[in-house]
């Protein structure tokens, strides 16, 4: 096993050196270009927003698992802009290409604007709520107990992922049903109480998927994935 290890870390290291790879926006074609938006809060109240665009198609079939690829620099006139700001560059740890910017709260539209190499721009948009939980969200129905939240029903695109932990107990349950506003998680025959639980997490994720295939792996256009997630630690 260990053998085995030692012989693909060097494609391993060799893969994640070509995923690094430094390419200016103005050798890639524009529509050979994935863009990779992505936003995140939790219920601190900070938004983390975040582009990355890959030249050799960073998303493969089927189209809703996350890009990768080889990063590209915007060089003027390319550049992105999120509602209004131009987001600023910046460099991973293995030389990797992004942009960023952070907010003091979660904006009621979320909109990207990249201008190519050509001064085209091209306008991606989406739309998410936030989640929340109220003091006692539980109902116990039978075998089951409901999880309720504070938000909007599940809209079209969108998960709800309901994670709750009380040391060797865990449970974890996710729904994408439009129009629900509460999760059923399976008790297994425990007699459950909201204050139990160490860690509380509610988090729904939206994402939108505009792509299309260049070749038998690659594709280009928008892949956009909004999360927001609710926590509660009682240490």
């Amino acid at each position: 096993m260990k053998s085995t290890f030692l012989l693909i870390l060097p494609l391993i290291a060799l893969f994640l050196s070509s995923c690094a790879e430094e390419i200016p926006s103005d050798n890639i074609p524009t529509e050979e270009i994935l863009r990779h938006y992505y936003a995140h809060s939790t219920n601190d109240g900070k938004v983390y927003v975040t582009a990355e665009f890959y030249a050799d198609g960073g998303l493969t079939i089927p189209p809703f698992r996350e890009p990768f690829g080889k990063t590209i620099t915007l060089n003027p006139p390319a550049k992105v802009v999120f509602n209004g700001q131009e987001m600023e560059m910046k460099k991973g740890v293995l030389g990797e290409v992004s942009y960023s910017l952070s907010l003091d709260q979660w904006p009621t539209s979320f909109e990207w604007v990249w201008t190519d190499k050509d001064g085209q721009t091209h306008s991606n948009k989406a739309n998410m709520q936030t989640i929340s939980l109220s003091n006692n969200p539980f109902t116990q129905r039978g075998d089951k107990f409901v999880v309720q939240w504070n938000g909007a029903p599940i809209q079209t695109g969108e998960e709800v992922r309901v994670s709750l932990d009380r040391g060797e107990q865990a449970f974890v349950e996710t729904s994408s049903d439009v129009g629900s506003q509460s999760i059923a998680i399976n008790s297994g025959g425990y007699n459950l109480n909201y204050s139990e639980f160490d860690e509380v997490d509610i988090s729904r994720t939206l994402i939108v998927s505009d792509t299309k295939e260049i070749s038998v792996e690659n594709v280009a256009g928008a892949y956009i994935k909004l999360v927001h997630t609710y926590e509660e630690r009682r240490y």
